[in-house]
């Protein structure tokens, strides 16, 4: 289980040393955060530790009896904020349901998951302006703004994953042209948000690339994704350190080998071109 001994420190505006946001109700969504000054894109929003940390893999029968013993560990004020989160199976399971209709994971693909007294009342939109993460050496997750977020407006995060691995080692080609249109629509539809998605998807894009011996085109996508990171997780994330790791040496990368279908060296890639020639050899358009 990650260590959660590391109090996360609280982040405030500088001007008034007070949080960035205040919990109000909003309007058919019961309670979220709502910023009370203006939020430079980039800006960590928040970091919180969990009030505990329960296995996925456990159904909600066992966490019913094992979560009341967790709730007596913790400080009254912090039973009732757990207490107070939305319970989407209130009859039936008055414990786990809240763990299970509010906890995220300890980072992707996790058995752990986490439940905390702030981040929960985040909502969700397609439209977010927040990321969260989970910075496993510090044991706490973290909110970073992805845009800009004016006084006033509701902090709003999308909890998912895209990109479809299972035809990467027959199809690649598919998979890299699917990479970039599902890019060019989220451009188009966020425009001045560096979009988790959109660091996924270069993410998708440089294990395609890796997968096949591409390290050029690797090494650029996984750069492209280290920025965007940076803007949504910061440079102290693990995530955004392993991305830091593929663009410098692509090969390191678990997938690097798999097969030589594109094989290229870091060095390979193309001097002189223009941009709309260069994004055209990164995504091997026309090829």
């Amino acid at each position: 289980m990650p260590a959660t001994t590391s109090t996360a420190p609280t982040t405030c505006s500088s001007e008034l040393d007070l949080p960035l946001f205040t919990i109000q109700p909003v309007p058919h969504k019961g309670k979220g955060l709502v910023t009370h000054c203006n939020i430079a894109r980039g800006t960590r929003i928040l970091a919180e530790n969990p009030l505990f940390i329960c296995s996925t893999l456990q159904g909600m029968s066992s966490l019913e009896s094992e979560i009341p013993s967790k709730l007596k560990s913790l400080p009254k004020d912090q039973q009732r904020q757990f207490l107070s989160l939305h319970n989407s199976y209130p009859t039936k399971y008055p414990f786990s349901g809240i763990q299970k209709t509010n906890a995220l994971p300890c980072g992707p693909d996790s058995i752990l998951s986490d439940v905390y007294p702030n981040i929960c009342l985040i909502n969700h939109s397609w439209s977010p302006n927040a990321h969260h993460s989970w910075n496993s050496d510090m044991g706490y997750e973290i909110i970073h703004a992805i845009r800009s977020i004016s006084v006033g407006e509701e902090i709003k995060f999308l909890d998912n994953w895209i990109g479809d691995s299972l035809c990467v080692m027959t199809v690649p080609e598919k998979c890299l042209a699917y990479c970039y249109t599902l890019l060019k629509n989220l451009q188009a539809e966020f425009e001045d948000s560096t979009h988790v998605l959109i660091t996924r998807l270069y993410y998708d894009a440089s294990q395609i690339a890796i997968t096949h011996g591409d390290q050029a085109r690797a090494s650029i996508f996984a750069k492209r994704a280290y920025e965007t990171r940076v803007v949504c997780e910061g440079k102290d994330s693990p995530e955004t350190g392993e991305m830091k790791c593929w663009m410098i040496t692509p090969a390191n990368h678990r997938n690097f080998g798999a097969s030589r279908r594109w094989k290229t060296t870091k060095k390979m890639v193309p001097k002189g071109t223009n941009p709309d020639q260069f994004e055209e050899w990164l995504w091997r358009r026309g090829k």
